[in-house]
């Protein structure tokens, strides 16, 4: 159960990562789509609760990425025992897992939501 549940959790706030970078590469102003992402109905009330970390561009480790990667991990490890594919759950694993490394070569061990602000530093060399 527990697996299951961190599955929509981790794909969940991935899922909002990307539309954040599509927003800004777009060039919509960054407050302003935070706070539109915040009030629409779609986002769900744990994507909801990580929106002032990235406005604050702080992520204290509620739950720390490297963990979220761990259990990624156990996901697809689960999934493919029982012959499941879980596509979606792999890349997202893969943003989890490159967070994590990040964060461990640079002494940091922040909250699972700071893919967001990964995928955010990318736009911004792309841009």
């Amino acid at each position: 159960m527990k697996l299951c549940v961190n599955a929509l959790l981790g794909l969940g706030l991935q899922a909002l990562a990307e539309a954040f970078a599509l927003g800004l590469t777009a060039g919509l102003e960054r407050g302003r789509l935070l706070d539109v992402l915040a009030s629409t109905v779609v986002l769900s009330p744990s994507q909801r609760s990580k929106i002032e970390n990235i406005r604050n561009e702080f992520y204290p480790p509620t739950f720390p990425v490297r963990l979220m990667s761990k259990d990624l991990g156990l996901v697809l490890d689960a999934a493919a025992s029982l012959s499941v594919a879980m596509p979606a759950t792999a890349a997202a694993r893969e943003e989890y897992a490159a967070e994590a490394a990040r964060q461990q070569g640079s002494g940091r061990d922040e909250d699972f939501s700071s893919v967001v602000r990964a995928m955010e530093e990318r736009t911004r060399v792309k841009a």
